[in-house]
């Protein structure tokens, strides 16, 4: 590992260390006060179920939807209407404990679909006959490229959360004949968990996220037994992901509807990842800085509710390909370096709130969640080659894009449950409509557990 991406690492630990330990005195101080205002609106609302159920769940004025005016005093103001206290402006001042904002906060973030194809490296003899292997050879756990829209809406929030996804047969390794049939294969499942949070600045308009995945990606020997240059192949990818940062500001800030753009940045502080055979070893370093620009959208209209995200993907770095000869040693040859394509995703959301109530325990509300996304890759796809010696000739490699220039969408259908005022629990499938070499998985689950502060 280079000098560099160790001071990466080293910065990246003190920083998440110092904003580990300022978020949690902080929580602790609002938390005193937050308790105080929070219980007082809800047992004034309480006296008319009336007007929490215009409150809290979207009874206002709407410059789309002209609902009416409320008749009756909201609990939090004596003029009807719930109004917005001016705060001045704190860099970690708590969002505006606004009905409307407690409100959309409220609202069931998209549940996401995400999995990205790895690198995928290619052995193929010289020689009429032999074995052709194609394996999987992935960096970062596997899980390098997260999706922004996972797990998110448009607003900023405070919140803590984790993600479990179980990827069914997303790694695939195929050995051929040459010029004949397929001898041998592997599929393989893939295991996500996922720990991330958010941090509203500046009175709610702006928030910082983190997030950090952790891959049980299948690191296993393949045997192929024919001729060719295969043998015996190890994959290793290691567990950790790359650390992604999430901005993220306001710009529409209406009744019913929020708009904000941000930019997230995936580091590279996850494992490199390598491909091992009886006489070579091949190595990706993981050193691509991804940058993440998107746009999204939250609209609710009374029990239903829509979320939209564009997201472009770019990296901005490159990744380095080195080939060891271990059979007869020395140090690794460098073959180049490949910079990733660039993707864009457009994810959308439809819900509906099948019942909702104002109690402060048990399951409070549930959610029906329907989703489209689309990714597609936009540039061409880089390759890397050369020629390395096996026990039985010389062969060609090849190093590229898992699935070449790509269009891949997916469904996802989940039941999101509402636990007390703050916590949530969700459970999807996600099922690819794309076939071929881009359907880079049988189908997902997904659970996904949330905490709002």
């Amino acid at each position: 590992m280079s000098a560099s991406r160790t001071f990466v690492k080293f910065t990246l630990h003190c920083t998440l260390s110092a904003v580990a330990t300022l978020t949690t005195s902080l929580a602790a101080e609002e938390t005193a006060m937050d308790n105080a205002v929070d219980n007082a609106a809800w047992q004034a609302a309480a006296a008319d179920d009336t007007v929490i159920e215009q409150v809290q769940f979207g009874g206002f004025r709407s410059p789309f939807f002209g609902r009416p005016t409320l008749a009756a005093a909201s609990p939090l103001s004596d003029s009807g209407r719930a109004t917005r206290q001016r705060q001045p402006r704190q860099l970690l001042a708590r969002a505006p404990s606004t009905p409307r904002r407690r409100r959309l906060s409220r609202t069931p973030d998209m549940l996401g679909d995400s999995f990205l194809p790895s690198f995928l490296l290619t052995l193929e003899p010289q020689s009429i006959q032999g074995t052709i292997v194609n394996s999987l050879l992935s960096v970062a756990g596997g899980s390098a490229r997260a999706k922004i829209s996972d797990n998110n809406k448009a607003l900023p929030n405070d919140r803590v959360y984790f993600n479990y996804n179980h990827f069914q047969n997303a790694v695939q390794r195929n050995a051929f004949i040459v010029g004949g049939a397929q001898i041998t294969g592997q599929n393989a499942n893939v295991d996500r968990f996922t720990l991330g949070g958010e941090r509203t600045l500046f009175n709610g308009d702006v928030s910082l996220g983190l997030r950090l995945p952790l891959t049980n990606f299948p690191d296993a020997d393949v045997n192929i037994a024919a001729q060719g240059p295969a043998g015996r192949f190890r994959s290793d990818t290691g567990v950790a992901g790359n650390l992604s940062l999430v901005g993220k500001k306001l710009l529409v800030d209406a009744e019913d509807l929020v708009v904000s753009f941000g930019l997230g940045i995936e580091l590279p502080t996850g494992a490199d990842g390598s491909v091992l055979t009886e006489t070579n070893l091949f190595s990706v370093e993981n050193e691509s800085l991804f940058l993440q620009p998107f746009l999204a959208m939250t609209l609710e209209n009374g029990d239903a509710f829509m979320h939209s995200f564009l997201q472009v993907d770019v990296d901005v770095g490159s990744s380095p390909l080195t080939v060891t000869d271990v059979a007869v040693g020395g140090p690794p040859a460098g073959v180049g370096d490949i910079t990733q394509q660039t993707l864009i995703h457009w994810d959308t959301t439809a819900g509906l709130w099948l019942t909702r109530s104002s109690d402060a325990t048990g399951i409070t509300g549930v959610a029906a969640i329907a989703e489209f996304h689309l990714s597609s890759a936009v540039s061409s796809a880089e390759q890397l080659t050369g020629f390395v010696p096996t026990l039985t000739g010389p062969a060609a490699f090849m190093l590229s894009p898992g699935a070449g220039r790509y269009t891949a969408s997916y469904v996802t259908t989940g039941i999101h449950f509402e636990i007390g005022r703050n916590q949530s629990l969700r459970v999807a499938g996600v099922f690819p409509l794309s076939d071929g070499v881009q359907r880079f998985f049988d189908g997902e689950l997904l659970v996904q557990f949330g905490r709002r502060y």
